[in-house]
């Protein structure tokens, strides 16, 4: 009877050493429990309706002064080079763990965390988190940005867009991001590009005498909010709608939002702001550790975008160490294996406002997600490269 007694005493105290909750009902959130143990859990990230991505975001409660182990199912890195994210203030804030505790097996990635005595709610995700709560609290730090309704989502959500300058003005400038949900790194910086367009005084607010920036932060609303990795999601995924019949709500109001400005418009540009692909914590000399800019298809408007290109690499170049740089020869030529007609079945946002007969230029922009050459992706530098661009685009229409 003792002996019984002592058993399950040993087992209650097993029970209560992984009672340590792991949850994801938060903005973003995504993961799936497979395993949970006294010394940690094997998880998997939720592709839902996409093919394997990497994408994923959850939360701790209740392992505070312990050390936990977290094991991801499945063949696929879902580890950066710089580890997971974390946040100990709810997700108000993020900031790298680094490297350290990871290990990357044939078959799997881990990552090893000890939690601070007073960590009782720790958040984890493979990147910076960049929601639509971020965004509002920057817009209403802005009123000069004009609130545009957009679309109501597939699941009854409103959406927005974003106007800033002169709407009668000859120039207009299109900032798109999250066509893919996780991208979170294209949002971060196209806060940064509209903050460099709000400061006065600055050569990016004297374009605006004579320009309109449209910008939408959440082509994938839905997404976004409920975690999706959003990357190849079946039929096919946003940026991957952009014909006569879009089935997704935002995509169709973003085409006749983009044709009734053109239309009254001299001249356009359009930047689709992304982030590439990324395994096994690639090398900073890596492509997808470099920001880079896709190609059109289109040679007049190809060299229109390399000329913006070169200003933009000299102005990532004079911001110093830590930056993140741009450097023209890292941008991918359309005609590659990554950039062609071949690779895209449907058309992208970029190929379809490049077709219009104002636009300059249309292309996609990559940020990657952890590194850039060594220099470190954080809320700073994507901000600080939003304002190069910012400059770059000034300097771009100023120039002969």
């Amino acid at each position: 009877m003792k002996r019984a007694f002592a058993i399950m005493a040993f087992a209650a105290a097993v029970l209560e050493s992984a009672a340590f909750e792991i949850y994801s009902d938060f903005p973003g959130g995504n993961i799936d429990v497979l395993e949970k143990g006294e010394n940690g859990a094997k998880l998997r990230q939720q592709c839902r309706d996409s093919s394997w991505w990497f994408y994923w975001s959850f939360g701790v409660r209740g392992a505070e002064g312990r050390t936990l182990t977290f094991k991801f199912a499945d063949l696929g890195d879902v580890l950066g080079s710089r580890g997971p994210a974390a946040s100990f203030d709810g997700g108000k804030t993020w900031r790298w763990l680094g490297a350290q505790g990871i290990k990357r097996e044939k078959n799997s990635s881990s990552f090893e965390f000890a939690f601070p005595p007073d960590a009782k709610d720790v958040r984890f995700a493979f990147c910076l988190p960049y929601m639509p709560s971020d965004f509002d609290a920057f817009a209403k730090s802005a009123p000069e940005l004009k609130k545009i309704p957009l679309c109501k989502t597939r699941k009854g959500r409103e959406n927005f867009a974003y106007s800033l300058g002169n709407p009668g003005g000859k120039i207009k400038i299109f900032l798109t991001s999250r066509h893919h949900a996780c991208e979170a790194t294209g949002t971060f910086t196209m806060q940064g590009i509209l903050e460099e367009f709000l400061k006065k005084g600055g050569p990016a607010a004297e374009l605006l005498k004579d320009a309109e920036i449209v910008a939408v932060p959440f082509i994938d609303l839905d997404g976004v909010l409920d975690g999706d990795q959003g990357k190849s999601r079946k039929p096919h995924d946003h940026n991957r709608d952009y014909s006569e019949s879009p089935i997704y709500p935002s995509v169709a109001a973003f085409q006749k939002l983009y044709n009734a400005k053109a239309e009254k418009a001299e001249t356009v540009v359009a930047l689709d702001l992304h982030a590439p692909f990324i395994f096994r914590g690639a090398g900073s000399d890596a492509q997808q550790n470099r920001m880079f800019l896709l190609e059109g298809s289109i040679a007049g408007k190809a060299e229109s975008q390399r000329k913006l290109s070169k200003i933009l690499e000299a102005e990532t170049l004079k911001s110093g160490e830590g930056a993140i740089i741009h450097r023209q020869k890292w941008d991918v030529k359309y005609g590659t294996p990554y950039n062609s007609d071949a690779h895209k079945m449907h058309l992208s946002c970029s190929a379809w406002a490049n077709r219009h007969p104002k636009a300059a230029f249309a292309c996609a922009v990559e940020i990657p997600y952890t590194d850039c050459v060594g220099a470190e992706v954080n809320s700073e530098s994507m901000r600080e490269l939003g304002a190069n661009i910012a400059k770059s685009l000034a300097e771009y229409f100023a120039a002969p």
